[in-house]
């Protein structure tokens, strides 16, 4: 999706429909491209930095 200017919200809910609508007319799996371990190495992190902040 490009970068757009909106003037409004009508107009911003209709892009995004618009986006939406052509991303479904051909749909493609999501690819994973991290290890398991590396992704749960960062949620704990970013669960500490946010424990901390709290």
């Amino acid at each position: 999706m490009a970068a757009n200017t909106v003037n409004s919200v009508k107009e911003l809910t209709d892009t995004i429909t618009a986006y939406i609508d052509d991303r479904n007319r051909a749909p493609a799996p999501y690819k994973w491209t991290a290890a398991v371990e590396d992704i749960l190495a960062k949620v704990s992190r970013a669960n500490t930095t946010l424990a901390a902040i709290h």
